[in-house]
């Protein structure tokens, strides 16, 4: 928005894991926002709890715009484009990024400039971008906030964070549009579970089904026991089959009696699965 400069760029990792444990190290997401989203990115309270679980680099800067320089805040100085960040920060931008600009920018430019941001975003890398709609205050607003809808037709990899249509409390505000601590808690909570989905379509949480028999029973003519082999499978949503580790192994020597056997199987993303069986076996004398 217009005004005094708002800069922010924090790097936070934060304890509190919003994917399974079996997830490796945290998501890196990248939120590219105006003075609007700064509240957010700016407040330690709630950014911690957006970003729980998440290694989430924010950027925001007063009177930013998608992909020309934003108002001036100085005599010949003006805050980066969004696209000026994405086209600085590359692959490191990470897999998943929050769009929050709009409000300097004209609606008739800006179907253009979602197409260009989508085009630098994928070119780097970014597999799902997060954008928010604008809080609908002005007519220009309401028109980038259609133009934001109509996008996801064109780029499947974009999601709507809808965030015009939240019923808001004029308390979370210090003017207009932008937010103050209650306002950044509750944008936080808006955005948190949209941004937990996005990740969970870029990373892989669910360990492999791991198929084992209830039982095996077998009879053995030796007092040694009997060797038998057997192959258990584990299946990956993602990998596919993966290889499955038991103990004890296959082929092995059975002892007259019960033994445990426990197997283990473990996906590319680490996601680890694990059962287990008894075999049983029985003494019979030859004929």
């Amino acid at each position: 928005m217009r005004g005094g400069l708002l800069v922010l760029a924090v790097v936070a990792v934060c304890a509190a894991a919003a994917l399974p444990a079996s997830a490796a190290d945290p998501v890196r997401v990248t939120m590219i926002a105006d003075s609007v989203g700064s509240a957010l990115l700016w407040d330690p309270g709630p950014f911690a709890d957006f970003s729980a679980g998440f290694d989430v680099r924010g950027d925001a800067f007063g009177c930013r715009k998608l992909t020309v320089p934003g108002c001036p805040y100085a005599p010949g100085v003006n805050p980066p484009s969004a696209l000026d960040v994405i086209n600085q920060l590359g692959t490191e931008l990470g897999p998943v990024v929050v769009i929050d600009v709009g409000y300097n920018d004209p609606a008739d430019t800006y179907p253009d400039g979602i197409d260009t941001v989508m085009k630098a975003l994928l070119a780097n890398g970014v597999q799902r971008v997060l954008w928010v709609t604008l809080t609908e205050a002005e007519g220009v607003w309401k028109e980038i906030d259609t133009e934001i809808r109509a996008a996801t037709a064109r780029w499947p990899q974009l999601a709507l964070a809808d965030w015009a249509t939240v019923p808001t409390d004029p308390s979370w505000f210090k003017d207009a549009v932008h937010l103050n601590h209650e306002g950044a808690v509750a944008f936080g909570a808006f955005l948190r579970p949209l941004l937990v989905a996005q990740v969970q379509l870029v990373v892989d949480t669910l360990p492999p089904v791991l198929r084992l028999p209830p039982s095996v029973h077998a009879r053995a003519t030796d007092a040694k026991g009997r060797t038998l082999r057997f192959a258990p499978v584990a299946v990956d949503g993602k990998d596919g089959v993966v290889p499955v580790t038991c103990t004890p192994g296959s082929p092995h020597r059975f002892r007259i009696g019960k033994t445990h056997v426990t197997c283990t199987a473990r996906d590319q993303a680490g996601n680890v699965a694990s059962g287990s069986f008894d075999v049983y076996v029985t003494r019979s004398r030859a004929p």
